[in-house]
């Protein structure tokens, strides 16, 4: 964010953690809260994916997911060849 962009995230209001990339990348769920969306607006949240930024929304979503499932892969890595290390010992 730059100095004369505004910080709207006060404004965010309710938003989940994600349980995993794809709650981040799914189209069926509400991108804020991942209630199943039956409409463009979420009628647990009321986030209008009707709204122009929605598009940077799902773009911002899809590199985070991606972000995600690497850290993921990472601490799988980890355990596993941690693992391995005390199964050959």
């Amino acid at each position: 964010m730059t100095d004369d962009t505004p910080d709207y995230s006060r404004y965010a209001g309710r938003v989940a953690f994600p349980r995993g990339p794809q709650d981040l990348i799914g189209a069926t769920t509400c991108p804020a809260c991942f209630t199943v969306l039956r409409t463009t607006a979420c009628a647990q949240c009321g986030l209008d994916l009707g709204h122009p930024a929605a598009t940077e929304l799902h773009n911002a979503s899809q590199v985070t997911a991606a972000g995600l499932e690497k850290r993921l892969q990472i601490i799988g890595r980890i355990r596993y060849e941690t693992a391995l290390a005390v199964a050959a010992a």
